[in-house]
């Protein structure tokens, strides 16, 4: 452990790379172009969405995102490069929030379509006669709800979408002709019926009764909304890949509606790629489409301005070298520092709820490492972490295993850990001894590391009382 006795106030600082010791930093070579914060001699440019801060103002993506922080562009909705697009039954569509949360929503939608209470256009009758105990069972088509129909409990839909055939409007809602959503002889109409997923779980289908016969339950085929449309227990698993990210049709990439196919460019086609775990429209490279060797140029930085601007010289991309930038330090190409699909990137301003991938950062640190070493124990471990510059206020518990690193720039494609400094600062609250601000149990034979961050404890709070950076306790030889 590293150990200070000192007066009150005294603080405790281990700067160092804790079990691997790397060489001094010497000339960095960074493109002084980039990360004004640091370099200090970037010219302002226009602000575009790629979030850096591009003018120089203090203020990342402010053109495209609201008063609280969140993206409510059109052609950046919920983040940058996630345009909204009018897809399939949806003819037009708008960024809105959305229970605070910023997603595309239709305004308007084909025929036999209706805007849900979430944006999507559903089919407008999709429960309609289906028995129901509530509002919330005739589901999120606005206007649907549960009323009285010929002395049974069933759903309904606002005359407003125009009735179906062999339904009426009576009042507000669309009702069977003949009072009853119960299949008699004489009467001829669809009605919604409910298939049963693996869980239990009920899904709208469509039958038909004619002349008192009712057809079989048939279920629709899966459309990319979010919902399990064919009842076999899977959401959208036509679009999204193995890591159930939506990167399988390049109409619904990163999420549903999003098309990369909808608009033709001067630079190229537009395919799903760039972060496995939140893909997004990136340029077509055509040395990617036979599998990737080195030597193949990609579009690593999704910027379409720089076309496929990267040639892989490595498939397996380990930490570093210190001072490398782009291609230099991102040999496998795939978009930041490290194999992204077995790795976690940490940045302030992220999110533990997300993915922990480079485009989608977590915020904690403790958060990533707990995720990377509950991934060593499936088939898909990710057990490195990347660490973005900036203060952290956690005691870190490093679990075994796990490898952390620090010292890079806010999008993972450069490394520098004295100008991308990332420090680990102790809560006041911390219940670590000495106040550390990180603590390393004793392992399970799998080696652990941690480098390029600076770690500070608690200051001591009264004289003579030890205050630590880190504390070591029963370490194992890894």
């Amino acid at each position: 452990m590293w150990r200070h006795r000192g007066q009150q106030g005294c603080a405790a600082w281990a700067s160092a790379v804790l079990l691997v010791a790397l060489p001094a930093c010497a000339k960095t070579g960074l493109d002084p172009r980039v990360d004004a914060d640091v370099l200090g001699r970037r010219l302002p440019e226009d602000e575009r969405c790629n979030r850096l801060d591009d003018d120089l103002d203090g203020n990342v993506d402010e053109v495209f995102r609201d008063a609280d922080g969140r993206y409510v562009d059109p052609a950046h909705c919920g983040g940058c490069g996630l345009p909204c697009a009018a897809t399939g039954p949806t003819l037009a569509v708008s960024c809105a929030l959305v229970d605070e949360a910023p997603v595309c929503v239709a305004s308007a939608c084909a025929a036999g379509f209706a805007p849900s209470r979430t944006g999507r256009c559903l089919p407008a009758f999709e429960r309609l006669c289906l028995p129901c105990t509530d509002d919330a069972s005739c589901g999120d088509v606005a206007g649907a709800r549960c009323a009285d129909v010929g002395g049974e409990r069933r759903c309904v839909a606002p005359c407003a979408l125009g009735c179906p055939e062999g339904y009426a409007c009576a009042g507000d809602a669309c009702l069977p002709t003949g009072g009853s959503c119960s299949c008699e002889p004489g009467e001829s109409f669809d009605v919604a019926c409910a298939g049963e997923t693996p869980e239990g779980l009920l899904c709208p289908g469509q039958a038909r009764c004619d002349d008192g016969a009712l057809s079989v339950c048939e279920l629709p085929e899966e459309s990319c909304n979010e919902a399990d449309d064919d009842c076999d227990g899977n959401v959208d698993e036509t679009f999204r890949a193995a890591r159930g990210a939506y990167s399988a049709d390049a109409r619904h990439c990163g999420r549903c509606g999003v098309d990369c196919t909808a608009e033709a460019l001067p630079e190229g086609d537009l395919v799903c790629g760039g972060d496995p775990f939140a893909p997004s429209c990136v340029l077509r490279c055509p040395d990617t489409e036979d599998g990737l060797d080195p030597g193949d140029r990609v579009d690593a930085d999704g910027d379409i301005a720089t076309g496929c601007e990267c040639t892989l010289s490595d498939l397996n991309d380990l930490p570093g070298p210190r001072g490398a930038i782009g291609e230099d330090l991102d040999t496998n190409c795939d978009g930041a520092e490290g194999i992204v699909v077995a790795s976690f990137y940490v940045r302030t301003g992220g999110d533990d709820r997300g993915p922990g991938s480079p485009t989608q950062p977590l915020r904690s640190l403790q958060a990533a490492v707990d995720r990377a070493a509950a991934s060593l124990e499936t088939d898909a471990p990710r057990p490195d972490v990347y660490v973005a510059s900036g203060v952290y206020t956690e005691t870190l518990r490093l679990p075994s295993g796990v490898r952390v690193h620090g010292g890079y720039r806010q999008d993972f494609r450069a490394l520098d850990p004295e100008g991308f400094a990332v420090e680990l600062r102790a809560p006041a609250d911390t219940d670590a001894a000495g106040g550390a601000a990180l603590v390393v149990a004793e392992g399970e034979g799998r080696a652990s590391l941690l480098e390029g961050l600076s770690l500070r404890g608690r200051d001591a709070r009264g004289p003579s009382e030890a205050t630590f950076g880190a504390v070591l306790e029963g370490p194992a030889p890894g």
